[in-house]
């Protein structure tokens, strides 16, 4: 073979070689966290502390899925890069590899969030890029992290040559804790970012505390004293699909005391389940929906008939639109339906918070 030949069989194997951008990596440890309670400062967990040893074990269990977990940051690099380990890589088959194990970047463009890019996890430990050839201007980055596993270890890349940094917040805009099932969760977005407790973080420029547990948002009082104690501008309460009737009307009014209890005057929003797709063709279905909801509304009523002051009601009515085209499995929310629900919570959030304000 001609040195000429070999040389060109070399480029065309390995076109890369000696061009390879040197990547200098960030413990993320090192950054303050927004999406967490107070608590659980220093950790990858929504919720730490002695008080969760009294919740039920698989709420303590999804406690440590990062769902709604996410860092701002500022970065003038023209790459951002991701290596990071889960505590356990899932597969579910309602939902992508990117929304359960990945991470979802978006970057500030004048004056509003963009999708910038995803880290497509590959196994347990993974590296991606998520940015590439960027114009190098110094602008905020929000990483939102995966929806359904814990995270052990992560750190961002960026080119040694630029700077990454935290600005420091001077004022609050705002605080919302919503608690829910596994649509509140993030079940079935396509990507972290893109659940509706992300979206409406984003429409509304306030953090949003996503403490959906999975099949496991059953109003116990127990969950109540702990996130009684999680400082909120406004409590939501998206739980109705998880429980059943019954346990709705015997549980919903001492959660909702139990809340108020500890947090007097903050809002509280409570919201009907979304009528399920397949339950227009199962009667049994239907039927229960109603009756959860039914439930919820009675309590909702008893609560105001005995002076419970501050409390919001959001019937299922128009939640993901009247055209049956919003979910994965007739349940859980496709992007669409995740978009529709922040649509439809985000003007009735933004009143109550600037009542708050005036």
């Amino acid at each position: 073979m001609k040195p000429s030949t070999f040389l060109l069989l070399l480029l065309f194997l390995f076109p890369f070689v000696g061009t390879a951008q040197q990547v200098k990596y960030y413990d993320v440890q090192d950054f303050q966290l927004k999406g967490q309670a107070d608590q659980a400062t220093g950790t990858y967990q929504r919720l730490t502390g002695e008080d969760i040893e009294a919740l039920p074990h698989r709420v303590q269990e999804l406690s440590r899925n990062t769902a709604g977990i996410y860092l701002d940051f500022w970065t003038d690099s023209p790459i951002v890069n991701l290596r990071w380990e889960v505590d356990q890589y899932r597969s579910l088959k309602n939902m992508t590899p990117i929304a359960i194990n990945g991470f979802d970047l978006y970057a500030e463009n004048e004056g509003s969030w963009q999708y910038a890019g995803v880290a497509v996890p590959q196994e347990k430990q993974s590296t991606a890029n998520m940015l590439r050839h960027g114009d190098g201007k110094m602008r905020q980055y929000r990483l939102y992290f995966p929806l359904y596993t814990g995270l052990v270890h992560l750190e961002i890349g960026i080119d040694p040559g630029s700077r990454i940094w935290q600005q420091e917040e001077t004022s609050s805009p705002g605080r919302i804790l919503i608690y829910g099932s596994s649509i509140t969760q993030g079940a079935s977005a396509s990507r972290p970012g893109m659940a509706f407790p992300s979206l409406l973080s984003r429409m509304l420029d306030v953090e949003v505390l996503n403490f959906g547990f999975s099949g496991s948002g059953k109003m116990e009082v127990e969950v109540a004293q702990v996130l009684s104690q999680i400082p909120s501008d406004v409590i939501v309460l998206d739980c109705v699909p998880n429980p059943s009737p019954e346990e709705i009307a015997q549980r919903t009014i001492p959660f909702v005391k139990r809340l108020r209890q500890s947090q007097p005057s903050t809002p509280i929003v409570m919201v009907e389940s979304v009528f399920r797709e397949h339950a227009h063709w199962n009667t049994d279905l239907q039927q229960n929906v109603n009756l959860q909801n039914a439930a919820f509304k009675k309590a909702y009523q008893e609560l105001l008939g005995q002076g419970i002051a501050g409390l919001y009601y959001v019937s299922s009515e128009g939640h993901i639109g009247s055209d049956h085209e919003a979910t994965i499995d007739g349940t859980h929310f496709s992007d669409l339906g995740h978009y529709r629900m922040a649509q439809k919570l985000a003007p009735i959030l933004s009143n109550i918070l600037n009542g708050l304000s005036n």
